[in-house]
């Protein structure tokens, strides 16, 4: 069967009749390298993470999928720390929810994030939540208080 660059088309053709059936089991006549992409599609057609669980990847499926839907309660799914925190970083950025980034359990991820959201919405509260001094100091003087 011919390639293109995202797959055969035979693997195209059985992932575009999954999501269009809604068939789970479709997924598993895909090649293995493109398995999880019918995975994601299934999970986001079907608007049901827990699809993602059936992926070789599920990490990376709920991680997509939570980033598709701005589903943040998904990213609780990943078992891989840096992953999830991964997850809530982006997520938190892309709701502009600095809240999201109380659930990192990374301390550099997450002043990270204090960071990116301090500088998003303009407001220095976030600075004063960076455990890391010298950090903290440095978003504090770029976001002074108003």
């Amino acid at each position: 069967m011919p390639e293109t660059n995202s797959g055969s088309y035979e693997d195209i053709c059985i992932t575009g009749l999954a999501g269009k059936h809604e068939n789970v089991t479709l997924c598993e006549e895909v090649s293995r390298s493109q398995r999880s992409n019918c995975y994601l599609l299934l999970a986001t057609v079907k608007s049901d993470a827990n699809v993602c669980a059936e992926a070789e990847s599920p990490n990376s499926c709920y991680n997509s999928y939570a980033r598709e839907k701005l589903d943040s309660s998904v990213c609780a799914k990943i078992t891989e720390i840096s992953s999830r925190d991964q997850c809530y970083s982006s997520l938190a950025g892309q709701l502009g929810d600095g809240a999201l980034c109380d659930k990192i359990v990374t301390v550099y991820q997450k002043d990270s994030c204090y960071r990116d959201m301090a500088s998003r919405l303009g407001d220095s509260s976030y600075c004063n939540k960076i455990s890391n001094a010298d950090q903290k100091q440095n978003c504090l003087n770029m976001y002074p208080t108003k």
